[in-house]
């Protein structure tokens, strides 16, 4: 009988960290299906912007380089995590008004922007997807202050309009397409990352 309550005491263990292990790949699932989403959109932002500088305003096309089969421009991404994961609390934990939302997005994703090209200098020798050197206060081309600004209020139209938009529409979706979704682009993001680093 003395052991029973030990037996017991394991088997409660056991259960507990299986529950923390399964709401840490829940978080994860969340989490990558948000950065694939704004990854994608990004390039395509990326993209429009680039032709809309080259027709309308005349300067040199430079567009988003593709290095994966599906399109994605991770610092979006990366950037959404950022914001989902320091600022979405903090506004409501302090109801915080859009113009300190907006500071902040702009120190966030201006820090992002920089410790990705960063990464990409140094792994790589060179970012090849943007270079910021003739632009207004940059700092060694990896940033600038008027891309910084830009990326701050759209991350801010970001936080107030479409994060709860996609939010809600993923909590609307069954358990079964939910994960059925986050398999399939998961795969299909490492497959394209090996393919980038590989060819």
């Amino acid at each position: 009988m003395g052991i029973m309550p030990r037996q017991t005491n394991i088997e409660t263990d056991q259960q507990n960290v299986s529950l923390t292990k399964k709401t840490y790949f829940s978080w994860f699932k969340e989490m990558f299906i948000f950065f694939w989403i704004t990854s994608l959109v990004g390039h395509y932002w990326e993209v429009l912007w680039a032709v809309f500088k080259n027709k309308l305003l005349g300067q040199p096309y430079w567009g988003p380089n593709d290095v994966t089969l599906i399109p994605v421009a991770a610092p979006y991404g990366i950037g959404v995590i950022a914001i989902i994961v320091f600022i979405i609390p903090l506004i409501k934990k302090y109801k915080l008004n859009p113009a300190f939302v907006f500071i902040l997005n702009f120190v966030i994703v201006g820090l992002v922007e920089y410790l990705c090209s960063i990464f990409l200098v140094t792994i790589f020798g060179e970012n090849r997807f943007w270079n910021y050197s003739n632009d207004f206060l940059n700092i060694g081309g990896h940033v600038c202050l008027v891309n910084t600004f830009a990326f701050g209020v759209i991350s801010t139209m970001y936080v107030y309009i479409l994060h709860p938009v996609l939010d809600n529409f993923l909590n609307k979706l069954s358990r079964r397409y939910y994960d059925g979704f986050f398999w399939a682009i998961f795969v299909t993001y490492i497959f394209d990352m090996s393919y980038a680093f590989l060819r």
